[in-house]
């Protein structure tokens, strides 16, 4: 499984954004929850301060298929994806080092994030 992890300013601009995830996995203005999770929460472990975490700011989903999809790997929006199944687990890092310091809630049953050490 591959995951696609995107950020945008807010959820109307996901479902702007003509190379985004809206093409593919929009139906009647509903995310399709089998291969998106919507406001998805992300941190930087390293910044928390005592268990608690600083969130980042922008709207992220995360977006699971079984094989990759190029317009996808493309999208502006994209941060990094991921291959479950890997190594290697990165498939495309437009976020540099920092992959390796993300986090976030929910994910799908099977994904690693963080995914510290993978590069």
């Amino acid at each position: 499984m591959i995951d696609y992890f995107f950020k945008w300013t807010d959820e109307a601009a996901a479902k702007a954004d003509a190379f985004s995830v809206a093409q593919k996995f929009e139906i009647s203005g509903e995310w399709a929850r089998d291969h998106v999770l919507p406001n998805v929460q992300a941190w930087r472990p390293s910044q928390d301060v005592g268990g608690v975490h600083t969130f980042l700011t922008g709207w992220f989903a995360i977006v699971s298929t079984q094989n990759q999809v190029q317009v996808l790997l493309n999208a502006a929006a994209l941060q990094f994806a991921l291959d479950r199944n890997g190594p290697p687990y990165i498939v495309k890092n437009n976020i540099g080092g920092i992959i390796t310091d993300v986090a976030c809630s929910p994910i799908f049953c099977g994904s690693h994030y963080p995914i510290g050490g993978f590069t």
